[in-house]
């Protein structure tokens, strides 16, 4: 529908085996899911890009959610 927030709709992404391997097992050592680790390596990254080069001091991967 096209009221519906496109926050709402799932995204599919589709990974080489050894970075998916590679997703897989550092979930695992971070005892976090898969799909969270995702999240936040796609946070981090957002962060990182918005700071144009400059040092990012503290970073909360949580807030580049919001």
């Amino acid at each position: 529908m096209s009221s519906e927030s496109r926050d709402d709709r799932p995204v599919t992404v589709t990974v080489p085996g050894d970075l998916n391997d590679w997703l897989r097992d550092r979930a695992a050592r971070l005892e976090v899911d898969r799909d969270e680790l995702i999240v936040q390596l796609l946070a981090a990254y957002r962060t990182a890009a918005a700071t144009d080069g400059e040092d990012p001091g503290e970073v909360d991967p949580a807030a580049a959610l919001e």
